[in-house]
C-alpha cells in the first residue's frame, strides 16, 4: 500500500468508480481513469494500481523496490506473497518468470474477488484464503523468496511489530531465502520496534526509503548480502532477462548494523 497519492495520478476522487464492496468493515473501492485502474481500502492510500494496456508492469515505486528481492537470490524456484492486494506481483511474476512457483495468501475474500474481477489475476492462479499468520503456521516446504505487503487501516498491522511473526517467516524460508517487507511505520519508535523484532530472526537487514512516500522497504537475510558491485551486475542481468529496471536500487540501500 502506498501512503500518498501516486505520481501516475490515482486519487479517490478521480475517474469512474467501477466497484465498491466491504472487507472487515472497510470499503473496497475500484476506480479507473485514463487507462489506469486502482484500488482503495477505506482511505486515500492507493493499495494497488494497474495500467490496463500493460498489466504486468509494476507501477508503484515500493512494489518495484520489493521485487529487488530478486537481486539477492539469482534463481528462485518458489516465492511466497503474503497479501495479494490487486495482484501486482502475481501479474509480473507469472508473465516474466515462467517456472517460478508463486504462492499467494490473502485474508480477505472480498479482496480476492476484486483482484480476479478487476485486476486480471487469473482464476487459474491459486490464492490461499487465510491470514498470513495462519498460513505461516502451516507452511511446510521452504521458499526462496517471501514478499509481505500487509496493511491495517493507514499503517501496517500490529503483528508486524512482534518477533513471533518473523520467527514463522524465517522458518518457511530456505537457508538462502530472502524476505522483503513493505512497512508504513507510524514514527521512529514503531520502526525501531519492527527492526528489533526482525533482528531476532534475521542476521542481515537492508532498508530502502522513499523521498515522497512513507513506505519503507526492508530486506532481511540470514547470509551476507552481495557487495554493491555484484548487485549492480545482477540488476543489469535482470533488466535483460525479465525487463525490470533495478539499477538504481543497490546505491539506495542502507545496510543496518
Amino acid at each position: 500500500m502506498s501512503r500518498r497519492r501516486d505520481p501516475v495520478g490515482c486519487a479517490p476522487h478521480l475517474g469512474t468508480r467501477l466497484h465498491i464492496a466491504e472487507s472487515a468493515g472497510r470499503p473496497i473501492e475500484v476506480r479507473e481513469h485514463q487507462g489506469l485502474r486502482w484500488m482503495h481500502l477505506g482511505c486515500a492510500a492507493v493499495q494497488s494500481v494497474v495500467r490496463m494496456n500493460r498489466p504486468e508492469q509494476p507501477l508503484l515505486p515500493y512494489t518495484r523496490a520489493m521485487l529487488g528481492a530478486l537481486l539477492f537470490h539469482e534463481r528462485p524456484r518458489r516465492l511466497l506473497n503474503l497479501g495479494l492486494g490487486g495482484g501486482t506481483f502475481e501479474r509480473f511474476l507469472v508473465a516474466r518468470t515462467p517456472g517460478l512457483e508463486v504462492t499467494s495468501v490473502e485474508s480477505s475474500a472480498a479482496v480476492i474477488d476484486v483482484a480476479r474481477r478487476f485486476f486480471m489475476v487469473p482464476e487459474a492462479h491459486p490464492v490461499v484464503h487465510a491470514t498470513a499468520q495462519g498460513f505461516l503456521d502451516q507452511a511446510q516446504a521452504p521458499y526462496d523468496l517471501a514478499l509481505c505487503d500487509l496493511h491495517g487501516g493507514s499503517g501496517h498491522p500490529q503483528a508486524l511489530s512482534g518477533a513471533p511473526f518473523y520467527a514463522r517467516v524465517a522458518q518457511c524460508l530456505s537457508p538462502t531465502g530472502v524476505f522483503a517487507l513493505n512497512l508504513l511505520p507510524d514514527g521512529e519508535a514503531q520502526m525501531l520496534e519492527v527492526l528489533r523484532a526482525v533482528r531476532t530472526h534475521f542476521e542481515w537487514m537492508l532498508i530502502l526509503e522513499f523521498r515522497d512516500y512513507r513506505n519503507i522497504v526492508l530486506f532481511a537475510l540470514n547470509r551476507p548480502p552481495p557487495p554493491g558491485a555484484a548487485l549492480e551486475a545482477r540488476a543489469r542481468v535482470l533488466r535483460s532477462r525479465i525487463g525490470i529496471g533495478l539499477g538504481a536500487l543497490p546505491a539506495r540501500l542502507r545496510r543496518l548494523p
